[in-house]
C-alpha cells in the first residue's frame, strides 16, 4: 500500500530591511510498501506550490528542482549529502519503521 503525509509550514521571508513577504513552504512525504517499480518512499519540497526539492529511495539523493536552490546552497558543498543523509534516509526510515 502506499501511506502519504503532509507537512504544511507558514514561513515569512525579509526582503532588504522594511518589506516582508508572506510564503509557503510544504513538503510531500510518502511512502510505500511492496508497489512494484515504485520508490519505497519519495519526498517532494514546495514553495509557493514550486517544486524545489526531491528525494526518492531509488535514486538515493536529495535534489535540488529550482537554479535559486542550487544558488543558495552552493556556499555549502556538503549540503545536499547532509540533506540525504540526515533528514531522509535515517529519520524517514526510522520514523516511518519501514
Amino acid at each position: 500500500g502506499i501511506l502519504i503525509f503532509t507537512l504544511w509550514l507558514d514561513w515569512m521571508l525579509l526582503y532588504g530591511t522594511v518589506e516582508t513577504s508572506m510564503h509557503s513552504l510544504k513538503y510531500f512525504l510518502m511512502a510505500s510498501s511492496e508497489v512494484p517499480n515504485f520508490p519505497e518512499f519519495v519526498i517532494v519540497g514546495m514553495v509557493d506550490d514550486i517544486q524545489i526539492e526531491y528525494y526518492d529511495s531509488n535514486i538515493k539523493r536529495a535534489e535540488p528542482k529550482q537554479d535559486w536552490m542550487k544558488k543558495v546552497t552552493d556556499d555549502d558543498a556538503e549540503y545536499w549529502e547532509r540533506l540525504t543523509e540526515i533528514w531522509y534516509q535515517q529519520t524517514f526510515k526510522v520514523d516511518l519503521d519501514i
